[in-house]
């Protein structure tokens, strides 16, 4: 009886042997500059936040009227632009986030048998991403449109030619009885106009469709005009002299200009960081040009509660060591705000994956079957 039990533990300690000895293996490691991958490694790297900011700003071009020394003389206004000037306003601010694979956290999955790898699973939730080039999804445009030329402001100065024609007299000598005597010939001559004359032309202008609009709305009673047709008028007249007038008192000019920025969070405590300036008569800067007022990027991790803080810190695992776990990182809800000045421009809740707790899974639940 006791050889029989004696031959059957024998018999049971090898196959446990042989069943240990089969038994697929996975492994775990971060790399290093001697780290040699097998055939059938698996490398994946935690995912990082990106966060962006889209910036459309305002850009206002003040052009002064070409003649703007006889708005008072000729119009009587006094308050005129008298000088080019350009400035900016932000106007809107758009903050938004996206991930790409973090190349500071990087790690192999080795298998004995790569069949038994399934970390497609995780690869889908977010939580880890194939380490690869390619996941990176970052772009900065600019959309800056050239400034207006200031010739091109005005494209129509007056009404009348800038030329015009004179009768001028002439004394010329004539042969007459032998005598030369002094006579008087009247001839044109084409002249160019002052710019002061130019403008008298064009306040009498304004002038003229002022009594034009006056016409209209007080119009003979006896020969009405139709409504339509008088509206259409008015608002002829109204366009041309507010292009006139435009050439006294000047014209104001805006458009927009949009800019993307990004920046890529270090998961420090109370991290700020520049992203951008900004100029009142620059616009939007880069963070190097040091002409414009900075604009502050601030996090502030929101806390978490007693629950939430005790499973991260117990599945906190900051140990890299050869071991059959998988890692990944559980992203952090931040208040990400941007300041001008000490104001709050923009603020959003983002969660990032920086400022996150590395946590572990056991590689057994990737293992086929499980």
């Amino acid at each position: 009886m006791n050889r029989r039990i004696a031959y059957f533990t024998i018999i049971l300690l090898g196959v446990l042997s042989i069943f240990s000895c089969n038994r697929k293996t996975i492994n775990v490691i971060a790399p290093n500059s001697s780290t040699v991958l097998n055939g059938s490694a698996f490398t994946y790297s935690l995912p990082r936040t990106v966060v962006k900011f889209k910036v459309t700003a305002v850009r206002t071009n003040v052009y002064p009227g070409p003649y703007a020394a006889y708005a008072k003389k000729f119009l009587g206004i006094e308050s005129v632009f008298s000088k080019r000037s350009t400035s900016w306003e932000i106007e809107n601010i758009k903050i938004d986030a996206g991930t790409e694979s973090d190349p500071n956290s990087v790690f192999i999955v080795e298998s004995e048998d790569q069949k038994y790898i399934n970390l497609f699973e995780l690869v889908k939730t977010g939580l880890i991403v194939p380490f690869s080039s390619t996941v990176v999804n970052s772009t900065t445009t600019v959309n800056v449109k050239p400034s207006q030329a200031f010739e091109s402001v005005w494209s129509d100065l007056s009404a009348t030619p800038f030329m015009a024609e004179e009768k001028d007299v002439l004394y010329t000598k004539v042969l007459r009885d032998s005598t030369y005597v002094r006579v008087p010939v009247q001839k044109s001559v084409v002249v160019a106009k002052s710019f002061e004359e130019k403008a008298q032309e064009a306040a009498d202008f304004i002038f003229s469709l002022r009594k034009h609009r006056m016409e209209f709305l007080t119009t003979d009673t006896d020969n009405p005009i139709d409504g339509l047709a008088v509206k259409e008028s008015l608002q002829e007249i109204a366009k041309l002299e507010s292009e006139y007038l435009s050439l006294f008192i000047g014209k104001t000019v805006s458009d927009t200009v949009a800019r993307e920025f990004e920046y890529i969070p270090k998961g420090e405590t109370n991290e700020t960081a520049i992203v951008f300036r900004f100029s009142e008569s620059k616009g939007l800067l880069p963070m190097s040009d040091l002409s414009g007022s900075p604009v502050v990027l601030e996090f502030k991790v929101e806390d978490s509660n007693n629950a939430e803080t005790a499973f991260l810190n117990s599945a906190a695992n900051k140990n890299f060591k050869k071991i059959s776990w998988i890692y990944y990182r559980i992203p952090r809800t931040c208040q990400v705000s941007l300041l001008f000045n000490n104001e709050e421009l923009a603020k959003r809740r983002l969660p990032i994956y920086q400022f996150g707790e590395m946590v572990q899974i056991p590689t057994k639940f990737f293992e086929k079957g499980k």
